[in-house]
């Protein structure tokens, strides 16, 4: 998850350089089509599949969940290969003519190196893929400024048992990006292991505020107020949880818990029955 600052405008110094970078690198691959066209497929492949992910024709880029990511240059890098050896040839001829030695022994010496630094990185790269808590430290190490990595780095902590770990990057993440409802909704959850009901329920209702239809952080602050007694509460959570998703059906196993313990049981076996009504539509398909 990296951290990229976001332009909202034009003019800025490194959106004029990036805009004007690209364009004399889509202008070169016309100029020189007829004559390299190597070349000109090269930086085509390169920018042609970035179009439809683009940030910047898209009117909102928050829909494909984060502002850049890796994959997405998965068929450009063809484009980068290939400028790649297309450098290394160039190159290579240049030396070897200056030289005075063959092309292929200045192609090596040129492409080993290259093999060699690939082959390392992606080895070590494989090593953060070890597990999330690799993955995401990594990731924080190198975009200490990303509420992402610090939300995500706080998940494996958590899934690891680090709950204090996980609460301080939760937190971090918060303040790096004030309005990140995920990083409350989780550091809501958090406190909750942690015994804090309170400020459980305080991060939760922040949560709520930023994004109020969040059927999780409903069902979540329900099991808050469950756990404090507060059965009616914990009712009113659970329904809207449903209202927003339907087919919740573990809002609907924790709605039934909460009429139970209200001593509302008809109700509580009406939100069981819904359970055991999608067990039996899942099961015929």
């Amino acid at each position: 998850d990296h951290y990229f600052p976001i332009s909202d405008s034009f003019i800025q110094f490194h959106a004029v350089v990036s805009i004007c970078v690209v364009i004399l690198l889509i202008a070169f691959a016309i100029t020189v089509f007829r004559k390299l066209k190597i070349i000109s497929f090269a930086l085509f492949i390169y920018f042609i599949p970035l179009v439809p992910t683009s940030s910047v024709l898209l009117t909102n880029p928050g829909s494909l969940n984060t502002m850049i990511a890796e994959h997405r240059l998965y068929l450009s890098a063809i484009g980068f290969s290939i400028s790649i050896v297309i450098i290394i040839l160039y190159i290579s001829k240049l030396l070897a003519n200056y030289l005075n030695y063959k092309s292929y022994i200045i192609q090596c010496s040129l492409i080993i190196p290259v093999l060699i630094f690939y082959s390392v990185t992606t080895v070590r790269r494989n090593y953060d893929w070890g597990s999330d808590l690799t993955l995401w430290t990594n990731a924080v190490k190198h975009s200490p400024k990303s509420p992402g990595a610090h939300n995500n780095l706080g998940m494996a902590y958590n899934d690891e048992g680090d709950v204090e770990k996980a609460v301080s990057e939760y937190k971090e993440a918060i303040t790096l990006n004030p309005g990140f409802y995920w990083a409350y909704n989780n550091l809501g959850q958090s406190l909750e292991k942690t015994g804090n009901l309170d400020e459980a329920i305080k991060t939760y209702e922040v949560s709520l505020n930023i994004r109020p239809n969040r059927a999780l952080t409903h069902n979540n602050l329900g099991v808050v107020y469950f756990k404090k007694g507060i059965f009616s509460k914990a009712i009113e959570q659970y329904t809207t949880a449903i209202g927003l998703d339907s087919r919740y059906y573990i809002a609907y196993a924790n709605l039934g818990d909460a009429y139970y313990a209200a001593g509302q049981l008809d109700e509580a076996i009406k939100a069981y029955s819904k359970i055991a009504t999608f067990k039996i539509q899942k099961s015929l398909g």
